[in-house]
């Protein structure tokens, strides 16, 4: 059972962008914290516009990540195991941008923001890494809004 248990915190450490640089001690007394969360095909892991205290790590399932567009909803992304969402609303402390929905039978890990916080030496490390992911996203869609504009920019020409 230890060997089990030190082999997932091991996986975590490598495969979790979020967890990068927390030795294991610390990364157990976090997932020690974590509550598993089960969401069933189609049924939602959170709503756009839920008030939103804790973040979420995939580890088995697809989900899809939807942004209200009028009456339609517009695929943002989609997540596998190994990914992480609504750690937004612990930076900022703002409502859930999205809706996060189960594509297949998901099982995740929910961490509390506020257990976190409580331990500075964990946080210091998981707000760092929430950082350098915002980052990546922000990055990623600029190059989306530079491909779609330039795309546009010639159909007007």
């Amino acid at each position: 059972m230890v060997r089990a248990i030190d082999e997932f915190l091991q996986k975590l450490s490598t495969n979790v962008a979020l967890f990068n640089g927390l030795d294991v001690p610390r990364l157990e007394r976090l997932v020690t914290g974590a509550e598993r969360v089960n969401v069933t095909k189609d049924k939602l892991f959170f709503n756009e516009g839920d008030i939103g205290y804790n973040f979420f790590i995939l580890l088995k399932g697809q989900a899809i990540v939807e942004k209200k567009d009028g009456h339609d909803w517009t695929k943002l992304a989609e997540l596998g195991p190994g990914e992480t969402f609504g750690e937004m609303a612990l930076i900022d402390g703002e409502p859930r941008s999205a809706r996060i929905r189960a594509l297949e039978d998901c099982v995740s890990l929910s961490f509390d923001g506020r257990k976190i916080d409580a331990a500075p030496d964990i946080a210091a490390v998981i707000y760092k890494n929430m950082a350098k992911l915002q980052v990546k996203r922000v990055r990623n869609s600029n190059r989306k809004t530079v491909a779609w504009a330039k795309q546009f920019a010639d159909r007007m020409l």
